[in-house]
């Protein structure tokens, strides 16, 4: 895992804490999807919503990144339910993907 060697060399410890490997993959993420947007000259959505922020479910350093948050203030139920209806409407086997996650 290079991730785990990066933070590795970058830390100085030969053991990374589990929080630490946790947030790895958030944190690569985000830097893959800033240079991306900026690449491109686009806005980096967030994909938190509001259920997700509540309990804690988004990392600061990856989720929380992004440059507007268009579901932010929406319950993961509304969310859901939007899925739901536009996977009936377009037929995208992605968002029925998306459905049962």
């Amino acid at each position: 895992m290079r991730e785990r060697e990066a933070a590795q060399r970058i830390t100085g410890a030969a053991e990374l804490t589990p929080l630490t490997l946790q947030n790895i993959q958030a944190r690569i993420r985000a830097l893959r999807m800033w240079n991306w947007s900026n690449q491109m000259r686009g806005l980096w959505l967030q994909t938190g919503n509001m259920s997700e922020k509540a309990v804690g479910y988004t990392t600061i350093g990856g989720d929380l990144s992004g440059g507007y948050a268009p579901i932010s203030n929406v319950p993961k139920t509304v969310v859901t339910a939007m899925i739901a209806h536009y996977q009936t409407k377009l037929g995208s086997k992605a968002l029925a993907d998306l459905l049962r996650a």
